[in-house]
């Protein structure tokens, strides 16, 4: 199809791509290469001093990753300018279309929450049940439990499903960085901090448990206040990093090379 004549609007096709659940926006030509095929052509009018091969550029970069098919359909429309009504070259253009994708914050808090409350009758049992009366190997039973079952959780449901409950209920999943599933390595790595601080956990108090000693008297022992800040400051850098960058990946995102999704 030609480009539009200099001082005239002109149509040019625009295609929407498929491969498998994924979607992205193409300009004029449709290469098919790489298993994408054409969902839906359709054709807009654009003014004849509009800069096709930037335009292209713009589109390409708006599809990585690659799209839902909401949101293709949303950039087809942006370029029309029936969404940000502004034709895709105005200043209003430089909003990412797709941001709403990694729009998570508030999902995953009130994911954690959920989590949280599933796992609150564990804590209330350790915390609050006469453990400490019981027998020694129950007792050690009983700690190694409320140490590591919420992270033997994390790991195997995200490794599984990409999802807590919590994340299920909430709608959001965790995706390899290239937005394919997640391995089971990288439900692991998304954990580190957990899988390195549990065993020191283990390894401080086990002993104790052993003599006869209530460890929940000793929170405030120096190596537990030890750990308590590198709780602190490892959440800091937590905060930091998801909000410094616009798919919001957290630091324990970027050590497992994975991001979250609205789904």
């Amino acid at each position: 199809m030609s480009e539009p004549a200099v001082g005239k609007a002109g149509w040019i096709a625009v295609y929407i791509l498929r491969r498998g659940r994924q979607y992205r926006v193409s300009l004029v030509d449709a290469p098919l290469a790489d298993g994408w095929t054409i969902d839906e052509e359709q054709s807009v009018c654009l003014d004849a001093s509009t800069d096709l091969e930037k335009l292209k550029g713009d589109i390409n970069r708006r599809c990585q990753p690659p799209l839902s098919r909401d949101q293709a359909v949303a950039l087809v429309a942006a370029l029309r300018g029936h969404v940000l009504e502004q034709p895709i070259g105005s200043k209003y253009s430089t909003i990412e279309l797709g941001y709403q994708k990694y729009a998570t914050l508030w999902r995953r808090f009130c994911a954690s929450l959920i989590d949280g409350l599933i796992f609150a009758p564990l804590t209330c049992l350790y915390l609050y049940a006469p453990v400490r009366s019981a027998s020694v190997p129950l007792q050690v039973l009983a700690y190694v439990t409320y140490c590591s079952a919420y992270s033997l959780y994390s790991i195997w449901m995200h490794g599984k499903y990409g999802q807590t409950l919590g994340k299920m209920a909430c709608k959001v999943i965790v995706l390899d960085v290239s937005e394919m599933p997640l391995s089971m390595k990288q439900a692991a790595l998304r954990n580190i901090y957990s899988v390195v601080v549990v065993p020191i956990y283990l390894v401080v108090n086990i002993p104790l448990i052993l003599r006869g000693v209530d460890i929940t008297s000793r929170a405030n022992s120096t190596p537990n206040q030890i750990l308590m800040y590198l709780a602190m400051a490892w959440f800091a850098l937590e905060i930091v990093t998801v909000l410094a960058n616009a798919k919001r990946r957290a630091l324990h995102d970027f050590i497992a090379g994975s991001v979250v999704v609205r789904i």
